[in-house]
């Protein structure tokens, strides 16, 4: 056989290459043969480090309840631990039958209209929707810091359906959704305005609405919780 050269990777038929611990020939491989396999390589790991940021996210539920527990009287330590559990259960439904198709294709308007009930997701649409995910549930939870020990359990989960469905979904749109926001040119790379204010602009209104802890202030001692929870 005659020697030919590969006018791409300046290899000769029978010469072979190693890349990423593969042995290929030349004579089988070409420029797009390897763009192919560098972009998948690069693609998975770019899904396991969202994936890994992802639970990381998620698992700020645990330091939430730590705090929130550290930071109110002891009778009502159970009811703050099983609103964040319930609002990491609502709005896992939630987000995932309606909140993300509000969150994203909107297509410069004021509100997604695709990704209802998962329907057509691809292996990179999940991604998107665990990440997206973790942002809503924790954007939930901060907000239940600031009603602590002043909402029923039902009207907190009441709540987090409305937060969780509508009002997060619309301001993800807007910034991250291909929303109106984001063709103006706005940047929100890590949530500080999608989820740390929005969460604290709810929980201020929230509070407004809902008053001071009745005899917290007054009774400063001995009900006080545990400051080791809270600097955990």
């Amino acid at each position: 056989m005659n020697s030919t050269e590969d006018a791409n990777l300046n290899l000769t038929t029978g010469q072979t290459i190693e890349y990423l611990g593969l042995q290929m020939s030349a004579e089988f491989v070409t420029d797009k043969q390897v763009a192919k396999y560098i972009a998948q390589v690069n693609e998975s790991i770019d899904s396991l480090w969202l994936v890994i940021v992802a639970l990381e996210v998620i698992c700020m539920q645990l330091g939430f309840i730590m705090l929130e527990v550290g930071t109110i009287r002891t009778k009502n330590s159970r009811n703050i631990i099983y609103k964040n559990m319930v609002d990491t259960f609502v709005s896992t439904i939630t987000f995932w039958t309606i909140g993300y198709g509000h969150a994203y294709g909107s297509d410069g308007g004021l509100l997604g209209t695709g990704g209802f009930f998962d329907a057509g997701f691809n292996d990179v649409d999940y991604r998107t929707w665990l990440i997206s995910y973790g942002f809503c549930t924790t954007t939930c939870t901060i907000i239940s810091g600031a009603l602590a020990e002043r909402t029923f359990l039902d009207t907190y989960i009441f709540f987090t359906f409305l937060m969780s469905s509508l009002i997060y979904p619309v301001l993800a749109c807007w910034v991250w959704g291909g929303g109106w926001l984001q063709l103006l040119g706005f940047h929100d790379h890590g949530g500080s305005g999608v989820v740390h204010m929005s969460a604290g602009f709810a929980g201020m209104i929230g509070t407004y609405i809902l008053g001071p802890r009745l005899g917290f202030f007054k009774n400063r001692a001995p009900d006080r919780g545990s400051f080791e929870y809270a600097r955990l």
